[in-house]
């Protein structure tokens, strides 16, 4: 069993803390325990991010101080873009207008257990908001409130009124989502998280799993405009009596599959682009049809197999064992743990499954023959 996460969780950093040691300055992280040494200059741009100031404020004061502006936007962004990538961003204040103020969207969504309100403050508030409105409430008490603040050549993500991340408009929504994903893995009551497709056939889940770039997410389209439910892209959640909910988040389709995934989903070719904390350029497809958020039994765990060629997609039978390593490739148990009773669950859920091992390289030879099996 892997501790694989669905996508890669962006580095947090309000573990962190400045201090200055023999005229040296260092940077601890709780988290990654280790220490950063950093040199005046960038002491000077961190202390100034961390009391409020926006990266283009930071770069009006080093002009002002006698750096030409094109040398300081350079060193400001080289330094953010390094202390993101080591999750030791400098923690700002929380903006005054997170209190007081109307943001320019907010939206109420809910994600399997959780009540979640999205405050916008920024001008992209629509762009990422249509990654999330499919899962659209209106009406309930939140029990996250995440706020995304434009501040000039970055966004601030924060929750719950603390500080989590700074990126480019682009890397909100896959933040977000990663964030969010991270969330429901904290709070549910799952045995296991697990790393498949979900799709839902007459009250049957159809759950696939495959190595990355294996095809799930474009088999997953293609299976919604053949007639399944949609009911998760890239998460699925295990219960103690073998039962799968799915996490229906927008599926991701990465930049080398937009062509195929257009065949059946051509509105995918006008979405708007993102790129996820992996660096990978993503669109997202949101499901047309309402979404079930009850729990169903396992019908079907197929294993896909991509093929290289033209050949015709076949279907052949696993055996249990096979089906058990198939699907335990890259689950989450909760504290990282598997547990005898997800162990159980994992059990009684192939038990009553068939499962299957699916090669294709036409992606309509695949579902043609999902259609067949699952009836």
């Amino acid at each position: 069993m892997g501790n694989r996460q669905p996508e890669e969780r962006p580095a947090t950093g309000t573990d962190v803390s400045l201090a200055v040691i023999a005229g040296r300055n260092l940077v601890f992280s709780e988290t990654r325990q280790r220490v950063y040494e950093l040199n005046d200059t960038a002491a000077d741009i961190w202390n100034s991010l961390r009391d409020g100031s926006e990266p283009d404020g930071v770069v009006d004061e080093m002009v002002e101080q006698g750096l030409d502006r094109k040398t300081a936007e350079s060193y400001v962004r080289s330094m953010c873009g390094e202390w993101n990538r080591l999750g030791i961003q400098p923690v700002p204040p929380i903006p005054k207008h997170l209190t007081q103020g109307k943001a320019q969207l907010f939206q109420e969504i809910k994600l399997t257990n959780l009540q979640i309100g999205i405050r916008f403050w920024t001008a992209q508030a629509h762009v990422c908001a249509q990654v999330f409105r499919h899962l659209e409430i209106k009406g309930a008490k939140p029990d996250i409130l995440v706020d995304v603040v434009d501040r000039g050549s970055e966004h601030q993500i924060f929750m719950n009124g603390q500080w989590i991340n700074a990126c480019t408009a682009e890397e909100v929504a896959p933040i977000l989502k990663a964030r969010l994903m991270s969330k429901v893995l904290e709070s549910g009551e799952h045995e296991l998280a697990l790393h498949a497709a979900s799709l839902v056939r007459n009250k049957r889940v159809l759950l696939i799993c495959g190595a990355p770039n294996a095809g799930k997410t474009t088999l997953t389209l293609a299976l919604m405009h053949g007639g399944f439910g949609f009911a998760g892209d890239d998460l699925a959640l295990l219960d103690s009596n073998g039962r799968v909910t799915g996490v229906p988040f927008a599926a991701a389709v990465k930049k080398g599959a937009w062509p195929l995934a257009a065949g059946y989903c051509p509105e995918l070719l006008d979405s708007p682009t993102f790129r996820r904390p992996d660096r990978k350029r993503v669109r997202y497809v949101a499901p047309h049809e309402p979404i079930s958020a009850r729990s169903h039994p396992v019908g079907w765990i197929v294993l896909l197999r991509r093929l290289r060629g033209d050949g015709q997609a076949v279907l052949r039978p696993l055996d249990m064992v096979e089906a058990l390593r198939g699907i335990m490739e890259g689950a989450d148990a909760r504290h990282h743990r598997l547990t005898k009773s997800a162990f159980a669950a994992l059990l009684s859920a192939i038990e009553d499954a068939q499962c299957l091992c699916l090669s294709f390289s036409r992606l309509e030879d695949a579902v043609a023959r999902l259609q067949e099996v699952c009836r």
